[in-house]
């Protein structure tokens, strides 16, 4: 394996890591919002920043000019590379 292989494989790892984080974060997030009134307005204290609660029209969708695909975690029900495909490859897992 070379080094740039190897680097991306670090990266992904912190990078799947934190994504796992931020859904569970989000899945926080948005039971809190749901407790709250559409309008309400709120201040943080420490940075006194002012938040609106709302209902947005849309979402935001992040595109990226090139991705990965992985073979299914411990757990996951289906990856988005086939297992058959995996070990067609030659890889073993």
């Amino acid at each position: 394996m070379n080094d740039l292989q190897l680097a991306f494989l670090s990266t992904v790892r912190v990078y799947e890591q934190k994504k796992e984080e931020l859904e569970d974060i989000r899945t926080k997030l948005e039971e809190n919002l749901k407790q709250l009134q559409i309008g309400e307005y709120i201040q943080d204290p420490e940075t006194k920043l002012v938040y609106r609660i709302h209902e947005p029209k849309g979402r935001f969708v992040y595109y990226e000019s090139v991705s990965y695909q992985r073979t299914a975690k411990e757990g996951e029900s289906a990856g988005t590379v086939s297992k058959k495909d995996a070990l067609a490859a030659g890889f073993t897992l």
